[in-house]
């Protein structure tokens, strides 16, 4: 008996995603090359100048990065001097210098260009429903893992 040799991915999340996930990796990548930092460290910067003072462990959680990730993305942005870690006791809270603020409104302007392209290839309907139907997704992926 002879084997089919023909694998549908179509059919599979796992294989889906990952094309999709490389085919906007290199997107945003694109977009924010323009202001010398990666996306994920460009996410980093906004969501740290948006709420000044969160800790490793709370960064962690939000971005869903492991902490040792993000170890290597702070130590780079603060190299760059563009965020600084202060203690407080036994916590590490995490800042954007002046810096950084500047580097927050050009990630800005770099992730609504993004979202414009985003917005272009799918359709604005369609990327919004999109959007928020992957957001559910990771949190029932989440949860069931845990």
């Amino acid at each position: 008996m002879k084997e089919n040799s023909n694998v549908d991915f179509d059919c599979c999340l796992f294989f889906t995603l990952s094309s999709l996930t490389r085919q906007i990796t290199e997107m945003a990548e694109k977009e924010f090359r323009q202001i010398g930092l990666g996306p994920s460290y460009a996410y980093l910067v906004l969501l740290v100048a948006k709420n000044p003072g969160l800790t490793q462990k709370e960064l962690s959680q939000r971005m869903n990065l492991k902490s040792s990730t993000l170890t290597r993305l702070f130590d780079k942005l603060v190299n760059k001097g563009i965020i600084e870690k202060i203690q407080d006791g036994r916590e590490v809270n995490i800042y954007v210098t002046p810096e950084g603020e500047v580097a927050s409104k050009n990630i800005t302007i770099a992730l609504n260009a993004l979202h414009k392209k985003y917005e272009l290839a799918l359709g604005e309907s369609f990327s919004t429903n999109f959007i928020s139907d992957v957001n559910k997704a990771i949190k029932m992926v989440i949860r069931d893992v845990e």
